[in-house]
């Protein structure tokens, strides 16, 4: 997930794939009306990326959902050897920039997590 179309765009190179951020968030508001289930939304943290501006842009998507949804905080990695994409600029966040970016969701009242694979250092799990 992102916090506006541009950006999920912008960072998602096979696009096809994507759809606008609306139109992703009334599929998973559908799914929880008809299966009474919550929904867990990634998002990865990029540095550059992980600023107030994007938690609240993100958290404009969370307000109504707060019930139903989730964000789950993925650390993002970098590529493996040989990948096309191995040059990349693109770094992980720092984790003074992760705790206040969950400060940031928790404070308006998001639930926020960390994803499956995520490593990001254990003293953020208490942020």
């Amino acid at each position: 997930l992102a916090p506006n179309t541009w950006l999920m765009l912008s960072v998602m190179p096979d696009v096809q794939r994507s759809e606008p951020v609306d139109s992703l968030l009334q599929s998973t508001d559908e799914f929880v009306r008809r299966t009474g289930n919550q929904v867990a939304l990634s998002y990865t943290m990029i540095d550059g990326l992980d600023t107030e501006e994007r938690a609240d842009e993100l958290w404009g998507y969370m307000e109504r959902r707060r019930d139903t949804h989730v964000v789950q905080l993925v650390q993002y990695h970098d590529m493996a050897p040989g990948n096309i994409c191995q040059e990349t600029p693109v770094r992980p966040s720092q984790p003074a920039a992760i705790r206040a970016f969950i400060a940031r969701l928790r404070d308006r009242g998001c639930r926020v997590g960390f994803g499956q694979y995520c490593e990001f250092p254990s003293e953020l799990l208490a942020a």
